[in-house]
């Protein structure tokens, strides 16, 4: 077995120092690559060429050791089925499952891998490109906005602060490829020093979008009304009336009509509000610490009132104003319990931007596209540029980069576009948003426990006034939906942009689109595999595969295509199992007669050859196995696999049968 082993190995070896040395020196066809990169892209170019050819090289070496080995045997056999061929079938048995390993391991893993990482270093270039002049244009245009104008008002401030923010994003994209690349750290530090200046000189105006002051329920399904009266009356004993009047106002909350307790509920609700509404005496030493507690107390009230009112968003900023002094905050129960309970609330309707870069990604996916039809039988195409899953003691959260989004109407009519640099996804409870008819109109599997939530405006962690939103774009117009909101006249689109038989659409009309979220009508598993498919499907993990293949049509792939793809990748084993074989009885037929002979040196010209003739006799069986899927699948379906199992497993089994028979 060592000399069988001997034989393929540094045949194979030398066939990749020979690709590498190859791919070393042939600078044809090369791509504009980055500095330093161009000795690797080489290096994995001359192991993708190897990993080509290797199926030729080890199917050849079959034929070669064995017909080296098996020359001592060729006096012995003079009749069919021999015990000694058995023997001998054994042997080539585990030498053949040996090589299907190595083959459907690199078929699976490395040539997948080489494929990416050439594409990647390929593209490095132009992506490096794309995202510096996209920051720098970002850069120059409010530089000369800076230098040429006068009084800016609030909202352009607002503008130019998110602008120079997607600029950051773009600079830290270049710099995440190329490290050391000076033009990128250049235009970085002028874009820190703008905003600084921006942030430093002009005052923003707070803009709080309509639909963050829309309440949502209290949550007090984790009490009872008598528990949170009880918590209610604990808090006004120790003169906490914040609090005292938060666990009231739950209370009242979870109070119906004919409650008992409601009277109770309000009582201590109006006691607590009264309290607040006092003046309050503040003891100090001197002067400026009273009105420092008296502002305190101030901010403390309106951020309360914020969050009582449903306005999250205010009233994180209000208690987030206070948590950025470190010395009140850590001394000040009330800011402490009130900030956290904002900042889930405004958790649950945005995400923080800083949140983008802060965790280590466990899977990066590009070019994600799929269709998806909604419960009200419109269509959203979905295009994602670049996704990153992301583990966190949460769960598994993604971030989406350039998600586009086009939407039609149940008439297959387009209705508008949205686009957005950043949005956040997460795992939502499929109860908590959709009813049981709902379910079964989307056609989710009853086992679906959650469905993607797509949070689609981020925030400033610490600073007020800063909502990234998605830009909503009409088809005929090309104005952004808030221009088209903000216009006086309707009339002027109708009549210069669309015709009578296309309405206007309204706010009313995509309203719900308008929210800071969306949840899709789809298995959150399922998002998983349409993003493991989004290269092509030859990446795709084959586990992952045969769980999308049934599902695939939903999201608008053709199922024929995964299903032949599955076959090919699920038989390939089987065929060059079966080739192996074929290669061992060649081996059988020229094999050496003089068992003293060890070596022709005519195979020294002869092997080459070989391996040229059996690498095409590879592609072309291959290629026929492929085009007898294609036709299987055609016939039987979802039973293709089965049949087409059953005839590569017959074709092995008149392999054996071929190679028994065989005699000296």
């Amino acid at each position: 077995m060592k000399k069988k082993i001997i034989i393929p190995v540094t045949y194979s070896l030398f066939v990749f120092i020979a690709c590498v040395l190859t791919s070393a020196f042939y600078n044809r066809n090369l791509p504009t690559l980055l500095g330093g990169k161009v000795f690797l892209y080489k290096f994995i170019r001359g192991f993708d060429w190897f990993l080509f050819i290797l199926p030729a090289i080890l199917l050849n070496s079959v034929t070669i050791t064995f017909s080296l080995t098996w020359k001592k045997f060729s006096t012995n056999i003079k009749k069919r089925f021999s015990s000694v061929m058995v023997e001998n079938l054994k042997e080539l048995l585990i030498f053949c499952l040996i090589v299907v390993f190595i083959l459907s391991f690199s078929q699976e893993c490395f040539i997948p891998f080489t494929k990416l990482k050439l594409s990647n270093l390929a593209n490095e270039y132009s992506e490096l490109n794309y995202y510096y002049n996209s920051a720098k244009n970002i850069y120059d245009k409010y530089e000369v906005i800076n230098n040429s104008s006068g009084l800016i008002t609030d909202n352009e401030v607002l503008l130019e602060k998110k602008e120079y923010f997607i600029a950051l994003q773009y600079v830290d994209k270049c710099l995440k490829i190329d490290k050391k690349n000076q033009k990128a750290l250049d235009l970085k530090k002028k874009i820190n020093d703008s905003l600084e200046v921006i942030n430093n000189l002009k005052t923003v105006r707070s803009i709080f979008q309509d639909d963050s002051k829309q309440k949502d329920e209290f949550s007090y399904t984790q009490y009872t009304v008598r528990e949170l009266l009880k918590k209610s009356e604990e808090e006004a004993k120790k003169e906490s009336w914040f609090n005292s009047h938060y666990w009231a106002t739950l209370a009242l909350k979870g109070c119906d009509e004919l409650n008992l307790n409601k009277t109770r509920a309000q009582e201590l609700a109006n006691n607590a509000w009264n309290k607040l509404n006092s003046p309050v005496q503040f003891e100090g030493d001197d002067k400026a610490e009273i009105e420092k507690k008296q502002k305190l107390y101030e901010t403390k009230k309106r951020g309360y009132i914020a969050y009582n009112s449903g306005d999250y968003l205010k009233s994180y900023y209000i208690f987030k104003s206070v948590d950025n002094n470190s010395r009140e905050f850590f001394e000040d129960k009330d800011v402490r319990e009130f900030l956290q309970l904002a900042q889930k609330e405004v958790e649950n309707q945005y995400f923080f931007y800083d949140e983008i870069d802060s965790y280590k990604s466990i899977r990066t996916h590009k070019n994600i596209y799929f269709s998806l039809k909604n419960l009200d039988d419109s269509k959203d195409i979905f295009f994602i540029k670049d996704l990153r899953q992301i583990k966190n003691s949460s769960g598994l959260i993604s971030y989406l980069d350039g998600l586009t989004i086009v939407h039609y109407d149940e008439s297959g009519n387009f209705c508008y576009t949205v686009k957005t640099e950043y949005a956040k996804m997460i795992a939502q409870p499929i109860e908590d948003v959709f009813t049981k008819d709902e379910i079964k109109a989307a056609q989710i599997s009853d086992k679906c426990r959650y469905v993607p939530l797509i949070q689609l405006k981020c925030l400033d962690r610490n600073k007020e006034g800063f909502v990234y939103e998605p830009e909503y774009i009409f088809e005929q117009t090309g104005f952004s939906y808030n221009i088209k909101k903000n216009s006086n006249s309707e009339s002027f689109f109708k009549n210069y942009f669309r015709t009578e038989e296309e309405p206007l659409q309204t706010e009313k009309d995509i309203g719900f689109r308008e929210k800071n979220f969306m949840i899709l009508p789809m298995d959150f598993n399922d998002f998983v595999l349409v993003s493991e498919c989004s290269q092509n499907s030859d990446s795709m993990p084959l586990l992952s595969m045969a769980k999308f293949i049934n599902n695939s049509a939903k999201y608008g792939f053709a199922t024929e295509v995964f299903r032949e793809n599955l076959i090919n990748r699920l038989t390939y084993a089987l065929i060059i199992f079966a080739f192996s074989i074929i290669c061992g009885i060649l081996g059988w037929n020229f094999k050496l007669e003089d068992e003293e002979q060890k070596f022709k040196f005519l195979w020294l010209i002869a092997i080459p050859f070989e391996c040229f003739v059996c690498f095409v006799v590879y592609i072309c069986v291959l290629y026929m196995c492929h085009v007898l899927n294609y036709m299987i699948v055609g016939f039987c379906g979802s039973f293709a696999l089965e049949v087409a199992g059953s005839i590569y497993t017959a074709l092995i089994v008149i392999s054996m049968v071929v190679f028994l028979s065989r005699k000296s």
